[in-house]
């Protein structure tokens, strides 16, 4: 059934903050399920290059090739989401590639190696674009449809707010000196990880309120 809402387009905004206040259970899922691309994009802009050039000692070559590694890992991900539904639920599976993405950015934090790059690059690819198709399952099948767009639009704000709040962090002095950027890694490991486990409480409450 196909719903249009009318009004204003502070109206429309509000009715998409009224909605999400009272059904948390997606707040916090649209909220933390958005954290490995929040971590990516500011991995891709702000830390890889550095890690390439102070941690590794190589050219941009090696930035580039990870690049393309991650392209060929996000085009496996539509297959691989499609195969994880068949086993766990689109939460669990949110999950699970969560806490993939936490020990991709710990690797990192203790590994100095090219081919550990290049496996991070090919399997954050799969995390976040599976993530991202997953996601949309779970709050297509959550959320109404006239209520879809504005939702989504809150979740997308907080990412922005995320992501620079990050790149504001990373970009002190501290995290250039010598091959101090391995904290940058270590940041986002613990972020990850806690979002993974605002993912799993979460699914837990959930879990407990359709069995109540």
């Amino acid at each position: 059934k196909i719903t249009v809402e009318t009004g204003s387009l502070l109206s429309r905004i509000k009715s998409g903050f009224s909605y999400l206040k009272h059904h948390p259970r997606q707040l916090w899922f649209g909220l933390f399920s958005f954290s490995v691309f929040a971590a990516l994009i500011v991995s891709i802009h702000a830390l890889i290059p550095v890690y390439v050039d102070k941690r590794l000692g190589e050219s941009a070559s090696v930035f580039a090739a990870t690049d393309l590694i991650y392209a060929m890992g996000a085009l496996l991900a539509g297959f691989l989401a499609v195969r994880l539904l068949k086993y766990f639920s689109s939460q669990k599976a949110v999950l699970l590639l969560t806490v993939l993405g936490a020990m991709l950015y710990f690797s990192l934090f203790l590994g100095k190696s090219i081919l550990l790059l290049y496996l991070f690059g090919f399997l954050m690819g799969i995390s976040n674009a599976g993530i991202r198709v997953l996601r949309l399952t779970y709050l297509f099948e959550k959320i109404p449809n006239e209520l879809m767009g504005r939702v989504n639009s809150i979740f997308n704000m907080a990412n922005v707010f995320t992501r620079s709040a990050f790149i504001f962090l990373f970009s002190l002095p501290f995290f250039t000196f010598g091959e101090n950027i391995i904290y940058a890694f270590l940041v986002l490991a613990i972020f990850l990880g806690i979002s993974g486990l605002v993912l799993y409480l979460n699914s837990e409450k959930q879990e407990d309120e359709l069995s109540a």
